[in-house]
């Protein structure tokens, strides 16, 4: 359990900066202190599931990225780079990527983009 709770921490920190906001904007956009900001992050207090899922959307990461760590898994240090930056771009750079590396079987959530990404291509 603490595992998860560390990953979440370094995550809420980690996401919070990919998005270029400040603990006091993440605040805001949540309905905290930036204390309570700062201690998620530090570890010290941990997140409840409700500000969990404020935070997640404030920082337009799903909950299941935001609770799973790269780190624990047997990759070189690029590839956990390359991993994490994947799952913060947008739909529609993760969607190009795949479709760089020609993956077969888009998820759901990215096949909204298709025809647009193809008009786009053809364009």
């Amino acid at each position: 359990m603490d595992k998860i709770i560390d990953d979440i921490s370094k995550n809420i920190k980690k996401y919070r900066k990919l998005n270029g906001m400040t603990q006091k904007e993440l605040s805001q956009k949540v309905g905290v202190s930036v204390a309570a900001v700062s201690n998620w992050e530090t570890g010290t207090n941990s997140i409840d599931i409700d500000s969990l899922f404020k935070v997640c959307d404030a920082l337009d990461v799903p909950i299941s990225v935001m609770t799973d760590s790269v780190t624990s898994l047997e990759l070189s240090g690029i590839e956990k780079d390359i991993i994490l930056k994947f799952r913060s771009a947008t739909d529609w750079q993760q969607m190009s990527v795949l479709k760089i590396l020609d993956m077969e079987g888009l998820p759901p959530h990215l096949l909204k983009y298709h025809d647009l990404f193809i008009k786009k291509l053809k364009s």
